[in-house]
Protein backbone atom coordinates (compact mmCIF):
# COMPACT_ATOMS: atom_id res chain seq x y z
CA UNK A 1 0.00 0.00 0.00
CA UNK A 2 2.80 2.43 0.89
CA UNK A 3 4.42 1.65 -2.47
CA UNK A 4 1.22 2.57 -4.33
CA UNK A 5 0.81 5.77 -2.30
CA UNK A 6 4.43 6.79 -3.02
CA UNK A 7 4.12 6.17 -6.75
CA UNK A 8 0.73 7.88 -7.03
CA UNK A 9 1.80 10.90 -4.94
CA UNK A 10 5.02 11.41 -6.89
CA UNK A 11 3.46 10.85 -10.29
CA UNK A 12 0.49 13.16 -9.70
CA UNK A 13 2.68 15.97 -8.34
CA UNK A 14 5.14 15.58 -11.20
CA UNK A 15 2.39 15.49 -13.81
CA UNK A 16 1.17 19.07 -13.14
CA UNK A 17 2.14 20.91 -16.38
CA UNK A 18 3.06 24.29 -14.92
CA UNK A 19 4.69 25.51 -18.14
CA UNK A 20 1.57 24.74 -20.13
CA UNK A 21 -0.70 26.35 -17.52
CA UNK A 22 1.34 29.56 -17.20
CA UNK A 23 1.64 29.90 -20.97
CA UNK A 24 -2.15 29.54 -21.23
CA UNK A 25 -2.51 32.29 -18.64
CA UNK A 26 -0.28 34.45 -20.84
CA UNK A 27 -2.49 33.88 -23.88
CA UNK A 28 -0.54 31.02 -25.52
CA UNK A 29 -3.10 28.35 -26.35
CA UNK A 30 -0.59 25.50 -26.50
CA UNK A 31 3.08 26.14 -25.67
CA UNK A 32 3.91 22.80 -27.36
CA UNK A 33 3.11 24.42 -30.73
CA UNK A 34 5.39 27.41 -30.18
CA UNK A 35 9.16 27.76 -30.06
CA UNK A 36 10.91 24.48 -29.30
CA UNK A 37 7.58 22.78 -28.53
CA UNK A 38 8.54 22.02 -24.94
CA UNK A 39 6.53 22.91 -21.82
CA UNK A 40 9.66 23.60 -19.78
CA UNK A 41 11.07 26.83 -18.38
CA UNK A 42 13.44 27.52 -21.28
CA UNK A 43 10.70 27.55 -23.90
CA UNK A 44 8.26 29.42 -21.66
CA UNK A 45 10.99 31.99 -21.03
CA UNK A 46 11.58 32.46 -24.74
CA UNK A 47 7.89 32.75 -25.61
CA UNK A 48 6.39 34.49 -22.55
CA UNK A 49 9.37 36.29 -21.04
CA UNK A 50 12.20 35.39 -18.67
CA UNK A 51 10.14 36.15 -15.57
CA UNK A 52 7.63 33.47 -16.49
CA UNK A 53 10.38 31.03 -17.41
CA UNK A 54 11.86 31.54 -13.94
CA UNK A 55 8.48 30.93 -12.29
CA UNK A 56 8.05 27.69 -14.25
CA UNK A 57 11.53 26.51 -13.29
CA UNK A 58 10.83 27.07 -9.57
CA UNK A 59 7.46 25.30 -9.75
CA UNK A 60 8.93 22.37 -11.71
CA UNK A 61 11.71 22.01 -9.14
CA UNK A 62 9.23 22.14 -6.26
CA UNK A 63 6.95 19.47 -7.73
CA UNK A 64 9.92 17.10 -7.69
CA UNK A 65 11.34 18.23 -4.35
CA UNK A 66 8.25 18.39 -2.14
CA UNK A 67 6.79 14.89 -2.63
CA UNK A 68 10.25 13.30 -2.40
CA UNK A 69 11.15 15.27 0.73
CA UNK A 70 7.81 14.54 2.40
CA UNK A 71 8.00 10.79 1.74
CA UNK A 72 11.66 10.58 2.78
CA UNK A 73 11.08 12.32 6.12
CA UNK A 74 7.92 10.40 6.97
CA UNK A 75 8.45 7.60 9.50
CA UNK A 76 5.83 5.56 7.68
CA UNK A 77 7.68 5.60 4.34
CA UNK A 78 11.46 6.22 4.39
CA UNK A 79 14.31 6.55 1.91
CA UNK A 80 13.56 3.65 -0.46
CA UNK A 81 9.98 4.76 -1.01
CA UNK A 82 11.22 8.34 -1.41
CA UNK A 83 13.47 7.13 -4.23
CA UNK A 84 10.46 5.49 -5.90
CA UNK A 85 8.33 8.60 -5.32
CA UNK A 86 11.03 10.81 -6.84
CA UNK A 87 11.35 8.72 -9.96
CA UNK A 88 7.56 8.69 -10.31
CA UNK A 89 7.63 12.51 -10.16
CA UNK A 90 10.04 12.65 -13.10
CA UNK A 91 7.92 10.15 -15.04
CA UNK A 92 4.82 12.23 -14.31
CA UNK A 93 6.50 15.33 -15.70
CA UNK A 94 7.79 13.65 -18.85
CA UNK A 95 4.60 11.67 -19.54
CA UNK A 96 1.97 13.99 -18.10
CA UNK A 97 -1.50 12.42 -18.48
CA UNK A 98 -3.01 15.93 -18.55
CA UNK A 99 -1.17 16.51 -21.84
CA UNK A 100 -1.83 13.02 -23.25
CA UNK A 101 1.67 11.85 -22.34
CA UNK A 102 3.48 14.81 -23.93
CA UNK A 103 5.12 16.48 -20.98
CA UNK A 104 8.46 18.13 -20.39
CA UNK A 105 12.01 16.83 -20.35
CA UNK A 106 12.47 16.17 -16.65
CA UNK A 107 15.57 18.23 -15.88
CA UNK A 108 14.08 20.77 -13.43
CA UNK A 109 11.79 18.21 -11.79
CA UNK A 110 14.75 15.83 -11.56
CA UNK A 111 16.78 18.57 -9.88
CA UNK A 112 14.03 18.96 -7.30
CA UNK A 113 13.93 15.22 -6.66
CA UNK A 114 17.69 15.00 -6.22
CA UNK A 115 17.76 18.08 -3.98
CA UNK A 116 15.43 16.11 -1.74
CA UNK A 117 17.48 12.91 -1.87
CA UNK A 118 21.13 13.94 -2.27
CA UNK A 119 21.25 17.67 -1.60
CA UNK A 120 25.00 18.29 -1.80
CA UNK A 121 25.53 16.28 -4.99
CA UNK A 122 22.49 17.95 -6.60
CA UNK A 123 23.84 21.43 -5.77
CA UNK A 124 27.21 20.53 -7.32
CA UNK A 125 25.48 19.17 -10.45
CA UNK A 126 23.38 22.35 -10.66
CA UNK A 127 26.59 24.37 -10.45
CA UNK A 128 27.96 22.38 -13.39
CA UNK A 129 24.72 23.10 -15.28
CA UNK A 130 25.09 26.83 -14.65
CA UNK A 131 28.73 26.90 -15.76
CA UNK A 132 27.94 25.01 -18.97
CA UNK A 133 25.00 27.29 -19.79
CA UNK A 134 27.23 30.34 -19.29
CA UNK A 135 30.05 28.80 -21.32
CA UNK A 136 28.09 27.37 -24.26
CA UNK A 137 24.51 28.64 -24.04
CA UNK A 138 22.84 25.26 -24.66
CA UNK A 139 20.44 24.42 -21.84
CA UNK A 140 19.85 20.92 -23.22
CA UNK A 141 23.54 20.03 -23.26
CA UNK A 142 24.00 21.49 -19.78
CA UNK A 143 21.03 19.51 -18.42
CA UNK A 144 22.24 16.17 -19.77
CA UNK A 145 25.81 16.84 -18.63
CA UNK A 146 24.71 17.84 -15.13
CA UNK A 147 22.60 14.68 -14.88
CA UNK A 148 25.67 12.60 -15.83
CA UNK A 149 27.78 14.43 -13.23
CA UNK A 150 25.13 13.58 -10.64
CA UNK A 151 25.28 9.88 -11.58
CA UNK A 152 29.06 9.92 -11.04
CA UNK A 153 28.83 11.83 -7.74
CA UNK A 154 26.16 9.50 -6.33
CA UNK A 155 28.21 6.45 -7.36
CA UNK A 156 31.32 7.85 -5.65
CA UNK A 157 29.38 8.67 -2.47
CA UNK A 158 26.86 5.82 -2.24
CA UNK A 159 28.12 3.01 -4.48
CA UNK A 160 25.88 0.66 -6.45
CA UNK A 161 22.74 0.93 -4.34
CA UNK A 162 19.10 1.71 -5.02
CA UNK A 163 19.83 5.43 -5.04
CA UNK A 164 22.50 5.07 -7.74
CA UNK A 165 20.22 3.07 -10.01
CA UNK A 166 17.40 5.58 -9.54
CA UNK A 167 19.74 8.44 -10.49
CA UNK A 168 21.01 6.42 -13.46
CA UNK A 169 17.44 5.78 -14.64
CA UNK A 170 16.70 9.48 -14.20
CA UNK A 171 19.72 10.35 -16.33
CA UNK A 172 18.66 7.92 -19.07
CA UNK A 173 15.12 9.32 -19.02
CA UNK A 174 16.45 12.88 -19.33
CA UNK A 175 18.65 11.86 -22.27
CA UNK A 176 15.69 10.10 -23.90
CA UNK A 177 13.48 13.16 -23.50
CA UNK A 178 16.24 15.30 -25.07
CA UNK A 179 16.62 13.09 -28.16
CA UNK A 180 15.42 15.84 -30.52
CA UNK A 181 17.84 18.28 -28.89
CA UNK A 182 20.67 15.81 -29.41
CA UNK A 183 19.86 15.63 -33.12
CA UNK A 184 19.79 19.45 -33.30
CA UNK A 185 23.11 19.66 -31.44
CA UNK A 186 24.71 17.21 -33.89
CA UNK A 187 23.32 19.21 -36.84
CA UNK A 188 24.38 22.55 -35.26
CA UNK A 189 20.73 23.66 -35.14
CA UNK A 190 20.13 23.80 -31.39
CA UNK A 191 19.22 27.35 -30.30
CA UNK A 192 21.19 28.93 -27.48
CA UNK A 193 19.63 30.64 -24.51
CA UNK A 194 19.69 34.42 -24.75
Amino acid sequence: MNFIISVAFGFLCGSIPFGYIIARMRGIEDIRKVGSGNIGATNVGRVCGKKYGFIVSILDILKGFLPTFIIMHSQKFGVNLAIICGFASILGHVFSPWLKGRGGKGAATGLGVFLGLVTVQAIIAFGVWGLLVLAFGWVSLASMSAALVLVILVFLKNGLGALFFMVLLGFLLIVFSHRKNIRRLINHQEPKIR
